[in-house]
């Protein structure tokens, strides 16, 4: 199954798209997870981080609704694409490298940059140093993480559409 997550936000009218474009492709770029493909190894698939350490185009010429992210054809695990007449930017980014959780700190790091122009300093954390985490640590780390992230508007809303579906 191909579980790609789509999500739109819209942007403050006073920012042009070429700052939110610079800022989103600074931020993905610099976001280990987001450069990730999947590569085939004999009959298995496995991440690859091969794509990491160059420049990655991830936005995207056309609306992202109802598109997917091939993931078997080695293509990168986000996408973006910028509604510049709706002051929209929409997000296509697969389960394998986000959830719902991570939301909040995207849009912060995002803000962080096209907000405050603020330079990120994205704390490097190699895969492999995470499963040394013990559970109980992880999970409260996490979530006070999160918790300390200053957009504190969590807003609930009934969605007319599945988030993501498996299609």
């Amino acid at each position: 199954k191909n579980y790609d997550i789509y999500f739109a936000v819209n942007y403050d009218h006073s920012l042009t798209s070429m700052e939110l474009d610079q800022a989103v492709h600074y931020v993905f770029n610099a976001t280990e997870v987001l450069n990730w493909v999947v590569i085939q190894t004999g009959s298995r698939y496995v991440l690859s981080t091969q794509h990491y350490h160059s420049e990655n185009d991830f936005r995207s010429a056309t609306p992202l609704r109802n598109m997917r992210i091939d993931i078997f054809n080695e293509q990168l695990l986000a996408k973006y694409y910028i509604d510049e007449g709706n002051h929209r930017i929409e997000f296509l980014i697969h389960h394998l490298v986000f959830d719902g959780d991570s939301l909040y700190e995207l849009l912060d790091k995002i803000e962080k940059v096209v907000v405050r122009k603020e330079k990120l300093s994205i704390e490097e954390q190699k895969y492999e140093s995470l499963i040394a985490l013990s559970p109980s640590n992880e999970v409260n780390g996490y979530r006070d993480a999160i918790e300390s992230l200053p957009n504190r508007r969590r807003v609930s809303v009934q969605l007319a559409e599945p988030f993501y579906d498996n299609r």
